[in-house]
């Protein structure tokens, strides 16, 4: 089964997933990510995995880039600290099925937050994909995003509410 493949426009790596956000709880995440401070890092996504669950095809990394852990902790941390949890999608992980499914693990790109870093790629897809491995893709980045998921036609877009840049080299 091919799955449907995920439009290059809606590519992304999720730092943080906050579920339904009411209009009057915006304000402090968007305090708390402008908060955020990091440096710019590579993302080398050249690797593959399956999350069943979800019938989600992703592109990963071996290695966790320290930049990108350090800014995930540090966006959950703050958003904790404003009473902010969320939904933990894609932090909190069954260590046994990703070792089955070709997850995230420990011995690959998974910290001790549990955070698995994905590009997702295909959704529906009833098996696992037989895919070969992929080449290594060098993915910059200079900033993250806050996005609103919109699902129209039976699609989902994303609109960008806010831009957070890295900081420059005299920062």
């Amino acid at each position: 089964a091919i799955g449907r493949p995920v439009p290059v426009a809606n590519y992304h790596v999720t730092r943080a997933f906050l579920g339904n956000v009411p209009l009057s709880r915006l304000p402090p995440i968007v305090e708390v990510a402008a908060c955020v401070r990091f440096h710019p890092f590579t993302l080398i996504l050249d690797r593959y995995g399956y999350f069943p669950r979800a019938q989600v095809a992703w592109l990963g990394c071996t290695a966790l880039p320290a930049p990108l852990a350090r800014l995930v902790s540090d966006l959950r941390q703050g958003l904790l600290d404003a009473g902010w949890l969320g939904e933990t999608r894609g932090f909190r992980t069954d260590h046994a099925a990703q070792r089955e499914t070709g997850a995230c693990h420990a011995d690959a790109a998974q910290g001790s937050s549990g955070y698995c870093p994905h590009l997702t790629v295909a959704r529906k897809m009833a098996a696992r994909p037989q895919w070969p491995a992929p080449p290594a893709i060098r993915w910059k980045v200079g900033e993250f995003v806050l996005v609103e998921s919109r699902i129209s036609a039976g699609r989902v877009e994303y609109q960008v509410i806010d831009r957070y840049p890295a900081l420059t080299s005299g920062e």
